[in-house]
């Protein structure tokens, strides 16, 4: 014969574990009700009405080839996008060096006006013979840099007309060479003239001075004074360096600024121009060179 008792644990142990079964198909948990061992009706009325007493089973989020295999397709993904990050890049590079072309096209036409429409004059160009030296034309000083020429009359110092309030535009972002901005920092932005005594000043870009190509440098007059007006529409004043291989900026191509002041990209898919510049700055690219860049062989 069962005892009441034993009968009374009995009933509640099988209660308790019907009504697990609910709450389990419910919840959809795994849930562990207590031991036999205590089974008295009020631990067995506690644990029905309480589910979060009953512990839950976890496995891990990620496995470690799991995490590998996510890891190899982020991996794979960036492998994808960086060319296209780089485009992005090269892109914003080129406008904003084609935007300082321009800046630089509407200081030398304000020169212009201002001085009976010549140009900023240039001694590597229309100086002394044994000073002239095509790759010099990127300088914003005469070589031994005592004084600004070229493109550096332009700057706004006390040997300046003052006509470039900010030195940077002359400084391409794609420039990789030797001749980057923060070499020529704190000679450009000092306020005073005599910091650019003893080192000549390099910027990116080649300035023209003279619509003649000079392949014949004796046609040059020396000292000559080139106007604005005797450049045709389709002649480049402006475009990449042209010192050395590392200066010319943009390697497929260059963007060019015309006598009318206008800008715009010259593709030399072909590397035409840079194949045709020296490696090192000791000797010097062919003045032919302008009549390549002014070629139509360009899309805008």
């Amino acid at each position: 014969m069962v005892a009441d008792g034993e009968h009374l644990n009995q009933s509640s142990y099988a209660f308790a574990r019907s009504t697990a079964t609910a709450l389990r198909r419910r919840l959809g948990s795994s849930l562990v009700v207590p031991a036999q061992a205590d089974r008295s009706p009020r631990s067995c009325i506690k644990a029905a009405r309480a589910p979060r007493a009953f512990t839950r089973r976890f496995t891990p989020a990620f496995t470690i080839v799991e995490l590998l295999v996510v890891i190899s397709i982020v991996t794979i993904l960036a492998s994808f996008l960086m060319p296209a990050f780089a485009r992005v890049r090269e892109a914003a590079d080129r406008l904003q060096c084609s935007n300082n072309m321009r800046q630089i096209g509407c200081a030398i036409m304000s020169y212009a006006d201002d001085n009976n429409d010549r140009v900023p004059a240039m001694q590597c160009i229309t100086g002394e013979p044994n000073h002239r030296f095509f790759g010099n034309a990127m300088a914003l000083t005469t070589g031994s840099g005592e004084k600004l020429d070229g493109l550096g009359v332009l700057l706004s110092s006390a040997l300046g007309g003052g006509y470039v309030s900010d030195p940077r535009i002359f400084y391409c972002p794609c420039h990789c060479g030797d001749h980057p901005f923060e070499r020529y920092s704190k000679t450009l932005l000092s306020p005073t003239p005599q910091s650019l005594l003893g080192e000549p000043t390099f910027s990116n870009y080649h300035y023209r001075g003279t619509p003649d190509n000079g392949a014949d440098e004796g046609v040059i007059p020396v000292n000559a004074r080139v106007t604005l007006g005797k450049f045709k529409p389709n002649q480049t004043l402006l475009a990449d360096g042209m010192r050395t291989r590392a200066d010319f900026n943009h390697v497929k191509g260059t963007n060019r600024l015309f006598s009318d002041g206008h800008t715009d990209w010259h593709t030399d898919s072909g590397q035409i121009i840079l194949r045709a510049l020296p490696q090192e700055s000791d000797s010097s690219a062919p003045n032919e060179l302008w009549s390549q860049i002014d070629s139509d062989g360009y899309v805008r």
